[in-house]
């Protein structure tokens, strides 16, 4: 048997293996999104209503964990390609370069602003007193890194390790860049760590999330209603709820008014109730409501006013509603 009839199907399992990788990173990012994969493998929702003081660590762990499974797929699929692209050349009748004298470690990104962040990498050496030079390739694309830092020289011993760095600017904001680190020694030979990603902080603030939910305790004059808020980027919320049997009047607080202090009460129509004069970060409020028509709908929301540069802003959850009991 010829070495292309020997080699042919495992370039073709490991052309496989890079499709069907690249199709789990795409629908499991697609779950991520709108959930997560539970232990049987399916695309769960992990949205809930209901406030779960947890919830924010739940969702960082979540996106720490899709992150981190997305790099060690990206360094798999690369590792498959360089086996792809070394039995090709026994394919040919080439030989495969000889192996650099370094081990290059491509390590994760620091000081990610805006516009800038800081890339770092660990050299290791197989020879005494060997020189190496160092550098990064970075790009928006996976496939394309486009980029190069300059280079720097390093002079280590046999067994010996050192890390480097480099900063890069003039980036996009909220864009997803790819990096690698990059050592070549003395023969110039190179070897290269394996691709990681970073994204760019967002220029613009995450607004306040408010959340009405939902209502117990209700009798003929009496219920107590709830919500949820999360100042995100802001702080010095003043978090309150508005209820009443005008459904337009409490429907319209954001759009009618930008301070709590301003709100006019009408009656039975339209009532307010301060719950926190400055909330930084989450919040779950409670309030019970009283002197309420027995058999009446009545609609509630809960709301937050924020500072929006100098001008005060109110941003409020989705009008809910019951009824109350017939005496």
């Amino acid at each position: 048997m010829t070495m292309k009839k020997l080699l042919a199907p495992i370039l073709a399992l490991a052309l496989g293996t890079i499709a069907l990788l690249s199709l789990t990173m795409t629908a499991e990012a697609a779950c991520s999104y709108n959930g997560y994969l539970n232990s049987g493998g399916k695309c769960s929702s992990s949205y809930n209503y209901k406030y779960d003081w947890d919830r924010n660590y739940q969702y960082q762990y979540q996106n720490q964990y899709y992150e981190y499974r997305e790099q060690m797929i990206l360094a798999l699929i690369e590792r498959l390609r360089e086996m792809i692209r070394q039995l090709e050349q026994q394919m040919d009748g080439t030989t495969y370069p000889e192996r650099a004298d370094i081990d290059i470690t491509t390590r994760t990104a620091i000081n990610i602003e805006q516009h800038a962040a800081t890339l770092r990498g660990r050299i290791e050496f197989d020879k005494d007193n060997e020189d190496a030079r160092v550098y990064f390739e970075y790009g928006t694309s996976h496939n394309s890194l486009d980029k190069k830092t300059p280079e720097k020289t390093i002079r280590g011993d046999e067994d010996e390790s050192d890390t480097f760095s480099a900063d890069i600017e003039d980036l996009d904001d909220d864009r997803l860049y790819y990096f690698r680190a990059v050592g070549r020694d003395e023969d110039g030979d190179r070897d290269y760590g394996m691709i990681l990603s970073f994204r760019t902080d967002s220029d613009s603030m995450s607004l306040p999330l408010v959340e009405t939910e939902e209502v117990e305790d209700i009798t003929e004059d009496r219920a107590e209603i709830s919500g949820y808020v999360d100042m995100n980027d802001y702080e010095n919320g003043r978090v309150f709820f508005v209820y009443g049997e005008d459904d337009n009047q409490v429907e319209d607080i954001a759009d009618d008014y930008t301070e709590y202090s301003d709100i006019d009460e009408d009656g039975g129509n339209l009532q307010k109730v301060l719950v926190d004069d400055d909330l930084d970060g989450v919040g779950q409020y409670q309030k019970t409501i009283t002197n309420l028509d027995s058999d009446t709908r009545i609609y509630y929301s809960i709301c937050v006013e924020y500072e929006e540069g100098d001008d005060p802003e109110i941003r409020c959850g989705y009008t809910e509603s019951f009824r109350t009991d017939e005496n």
